[in-house]
């Protein structure tokens, strides 16, 4: 009896490091599933978290984009606006100095020559003038005159019932520079 108590041990042993064996390797093979996964929904997670950083950063990398292209814009704009203050007040100098030369003199005929043509043979009209070119105008033509704002500089305005002959030189300066069109 003891032999066979001896091998029914032995059979219990075999038996029981048998069912161990299978049991530690089910037991393995569920953890390395559970890492695997979870290992897996991690590295989701990271991808996830990193496209959502990549768009915000591109996001912002735009924003930051357009926002300095659109400073960079003013900017421009701004500088050149000055540009043209500056050249518009230059040229206002050079020619109020000109109006007040002999050739502006000897030119004030044509001006008014020039600015008449625009009138299409109108007899009633004003002809508006710098108080320092009304005696100019006495001398070519007896008419109603008015008197320009010294912001003029130089020139004529001729102001019919129907038009007004702007060729002042204030006006076609702001216009050659600013590309404004003020009764020309």
């Amino acid at each position: 009896m003891e032999t066979k108590l001896k091998e029914f041990e032995n059979i219990c042993k075999t038996e029981s490091e048998n069912d161990k064996m299978q049991l530690e390797k089910e037991f393995d093979e569920k953890v390395k599933t559970a890492i695997e996964k979870e290992i897996s929904e991690y590295k989701n997670s990271l991808e996830n978290k990193f496209k959502n950083e990549k768009i915000e950063l591109e996001k912002e990398y735009y924003t930051q984009k357009v926002q300095h292209e659109i400073n960079s814009k003013k900017n421009i704009y701004l500088e050149i606006e000055n540009e043209k203050k500056e050249l518009f007040n230059i040229l206002k100098d050079k020619l109020t100095n000109y109006c007040q030369s002999k050739d502006y003199e000897n030119n004030f005929e044509k001006i008014y020559k020039f600015a008449k043509t625009y009138l299409d043979n109108e007899n009633d009209f004003t002809v508006c003038v710098l108080e320092r070119d009304v005696e100019k105008l006495k001398k070519i033509e007896n008419c109603n005159i008015e008197i320009l704002p010294n912001k003029y500089i130089g020139g004529i305005l001729i102001k019919s019932k129907t038009k007004i002959v702007d060729n002042t030189i204030y006006t076609n300066l702001k216009e050659k520079i600013y590309g404004t069109k003020e009764n020309n």
